[in-house]
């Protein structure tokens, strides 16, 4: 058995991405817009104030998205490096944990 204690979690970029395809997500009947197969929008991220700022394309104002950081990726590696293995379904080794209990 392994424990990880997390101590401090920091923004690993200045900004982050929003993307939806395939008809999928919390909007699928709105995006992708205009019949394209994906919808990506760069958001930039304003780490001292803790939140993502979305223009849209509207015209509207910016949006100001709260931010909870938490671990997206996390895994140790395996005893023989042979036996490495793809890390985005997650196993007894790690992986991708994208869990907002995690942050």
């Amino acid at each position: 058995m392994l424990e990880i204690k997390t101590v401090d979690i920091d923004y690993r970029s200045p900004y982050g991405v929003i993307s939806n395809r395939h008809g999928r997500g919390a909007l699928p009947g709105e995006y992708p817009e205009n019949g394209e197969p994906i919808y990506t929008k760069v958001i930039p991220v304003n780490a001292r104030r803790k939140v993502g700022i979305f223009t849209p394309s509207n015209g509207l104002p910016d949006l100001r998205i709260p931010l909870k950081p938490f671990i997206g990726l996390l895994g140790v590696v395996p005893a023989d490096p042979q036996e490495a293995v793809n890390s985005v379904p997650p196993g007894m080794y790690g992986g991708n944990l994208d869990s907002q209990v995690l942050g």
